[in-house]
């Protein structure tokens, strides 16, 4: 497993997540946020440290990740370098990014969290702009106080997960497949879209030909899955899913597939 949160500095809240942290993690990063006073990151891994990955530039900005991180056909601490320079600020572009992470970038003035394409990470920001996490648990120890929300406590014990921006507290709101956080200038979090929809079919004519559709599918999924099938026994990173699989951590086992 590995994490981080992005929070308003305040000596009860960063005693509990030094407390929180210090009993799990066999590598962790502090770091101010320059462009955001009074922010600062804190980024670990309860696994090993190449579950997570930091990118610091010498003139500032920087960029941190948790989880697998593939860009081009670089990954970890070089993919996230990679990133951080072809990155606009005004423009974002997570086309080229693969695998399943929460990733952390301040450049040109410009705070943002984001995660995967498909959303598979999950982000919690709060209500009054306090922190931004990757992880759930670590919202327990940034929230001032805490309130049940009804209807995503209901999702949450009856589905396993609350639906859309829902979660089983208040005070505490998820990002939606596709769309990530903004740290703004003024202190506050704001909801932006980093990713369009992903295609399942050709944009021409979509159900002309759906066995055309379905090779294409076949083609994009090689592609993707080269980035993969070298990698047995490199990867080390939490899985999605289930509650005590992302606490306790996982190694996943990369299969190369048949076609």
């Amino acid at each position: 497993m590995s994490s981080f949160v992005v929070f308003r500095k305040q000596p009860d809240t960063e005693g509990a997540l030094r407390q929180y942290i210090g009993q799990r993690a066999v590598y962790s990063e502090t770091l101010d946020i320059s462009s955001r006073p009074g922010f600062q990151l804190f980024l670990w891994s309860a696994l090993r440290p190449e579950t997570c990955a930091l990118h610091k530039e010498p003139t500032g900005g920087f960029a941190a990740v948790a989880g697998t991180f593939l860009y081009g056909d670089s990954e970890g601490r070089e993919a996230l370098e990679l990133f951080y320079k072809q990155f606009d600020p005004t423009a974002i572009d997570l086309s080229g990014t693969n695998g399943h992470f929460a990733l952390v970038i301040e450049k040109a003035g410009h705070c943002f969290v984001l995660n995967d394409r498909l959303g598979v990470w999950k982000l919690y920001g709060s209500q009054d702009g306090s922190f931004i996490s990757a992880g759930f648990l670590e919202t327990l120890l940034c929230a001032p106080s805490l309130s049940f929300h009804a209807q995503g406590l209901y999702e949450y014990v009856f589905n396993g997960h609350a639906l859309g921006t829902n979660t089983p507290f208040q005070e505490v709101m998820a990002a939606m497949p596709g769309k990530g956080f903004e740290l703004t200038a003024e202190l506050a979090i704001q909801n932006i879209q980093h990713s369009v929809p992903l295609g399942r079919c050709p944009q021409d004519d979509p159900l002309s030909d759906l066995e055309t559709a379905a090779k294409g599918q076949v083609v994009a999924f090689k592609r993707i899955m080269k980035k993969y099938s070298g990698c047995v026994g490199k990867i080390s990173s939490s899985l999605s899913g289930w509650f005590f699989i992302r606490e306790q951590g996982a190694r996943p086992v990369c299969l190369r597939a048949r076609y």
